[in-house]
């Protein structure tokens, strides 16, 4: 059976070359600054933090134009940390076009930092209404869950077919190498769910099933 890998886009990035750059800069006769000392370079630190605190403050604007011109601006300067602020926010929301936003925003995570917080906000009941959006994060964004395997084992047999689905894809389109008792295990307690769930759910285990023992380390 067809799995659904090929929804991932190619999320590769040239990273730039300082010493290139610098050499560049330098032959076209621009003078280079040198670098902050210590001192300089935490007032730049305190400085940028209290702009980013001073950007997040847009988030809790009552008008929705200056919030969702505060998540575009996030795209570029968002960090780890806001995570738990936009998940509040995408739960307090009734604004189609914020959720569309900050789900958006999670999609294209790119730092594996902010895996345990999204983690976290799946395990939270507070965020149960927007579960299916955040566990298709996961597999849009394309990061490595493989150690939460049981985690989307959990959704798949739990939830309905629509999230159920979603953390269907998430499973199935891990690559990273797992320990072979934790996949023994997952397969074993999908196992023993397959005569209690509906004919669609039943299809999505047995694909899990034979699929996982393609990641024994």
């Amino acid at each position: 059976m067809n799995t659904i890998s090929d929804c991932f886009p190619d999320r590769r990035f040239k990273k730039l070359n300082l010493k290139q750059a610098i050499a560049k800069k330098a032959h076209i006769g621009v003078k280079l600054l040198t670098l902050p000392d210590n001192q300089n370079r935490n007032q730049m630190d305190h400085s940028a933090q209290n702009d980013h605190k001073d950007l997040l403050k847009g988030l809790q604007s009552k008008d929705s134009l200056k919030v969702i011109e505060t998540l575009e601006e996030l795209k570029n300067s968002g960090r780890a940390s806001d995570i738990p602020v936009l998940l509040e926010l995408l739960y307090l929301t009734n604004d189609p076009e914020i959720k569309s936003k900050i789900t958006h925003l999670f999609a294209n995570l790119k730092e594996s930092d902010t895996i345990p917080l999204i983690i976290e906000g799946i395990k939270n009941q507070k965020y149960a209404s927007e579960l299916k959006s955040l566990i298709s994060s996961c597999w849009e964004n394309g990061m490595d869950y493989s150690k939460y395997i049981p985690l989307f084992v959990d959704l798949l047999i739990d939830n309905e077919f629509d999230v159920a689905f979603e953390a269907y894809t998430v499973i199935m389109n891990t690559e990273s190498q797992m320990n072979t008792e934790i996949i023994d295990q997952e397969i074993e307690r999908m196992e023993k769910v397959l005569s209690t769930v509906s004919e669609q759910k039943r299809q999505l285990l047995i694909d899990v099933i034979d699929y996982l023992p393609n990641l024994r380390s």
